[in-house]
């Protein structure tokens, strides 16, 4: 029987700034469930969104998976691709990806889940989103703006830390 190891991406593993970072949870895969992890894996421009959770407040959280993406990703349960392949609209993902993390989005998407011991969205009330198109360009400079400003804050918690460090510390 052939097997394959795979890196399942679960909610942890959305960062702040809303970049899929490798994930933790490793799964040795063999046979049948092969065949279910190729439809669960993830590719560089994919946009995650989770639609079951305890968590109500999880649920439409985005994720965007990025170049870093190894060929091993596939999606843990509680989440749902969303795949760019038509680029007569838009001419990349990272405008879906903030689109779909906008208050608008995310407020409809609080209003449509259904809320029972675990919080669900339907894959018919993500096709019912209202669509709102604006200046391209302006919303991938926004983004590019949000990242430099995390980037800016792990470069500040550095700092912290080295200061933090700098009396009183161990010399092993």
């Amino acid at each position: 029987s052939q097997s394959k190891d795979y890196l399942e991406i679960n909610i942890d593993d959305i960062n702040d700034d809303g970049i899929v970072s490798k994930p933790k949870k490793c799964l040795k895969l063999t046979d049948r469930m092969l065949i279910q992890a190729e439809k669960r894996e993830v590719k560089s421009g994919d946009i995650l969104m989770i639609t079951k959770s305890f968590s109500a407040d999880n649920v439409g959280k985005v994720g965007f998976v990025d170049s870093d993406c190894g060929s091993n990703w596939v999606i843990g349960q509680n989440f749902h691709i969303i795949r760019l392949t038509d680029k007569k609209y838009l001419s990349g993902p990272i405008y879906l990806y903030m689109y779909l993390s906008s208050q608008l989005v995310q407020e409809y998407i609080a209003e449509h889940v259904n809320q029972s011991v675990t919080s669900i969205l339907s894959v018919n009330d993500l096709k019912e989103l209202p669509v709102s198109i604006e200046s391209e360009e302006k919303v991938l400079r926004t983004r590019k703006e949000i990242l430099n400003k995390y980037e800016e804050i792990r470069r500040l918690k550095k700092e912290v830390e080295c200061l933090k460090r700098e009396h009183w510390t161990l010399n092993l």
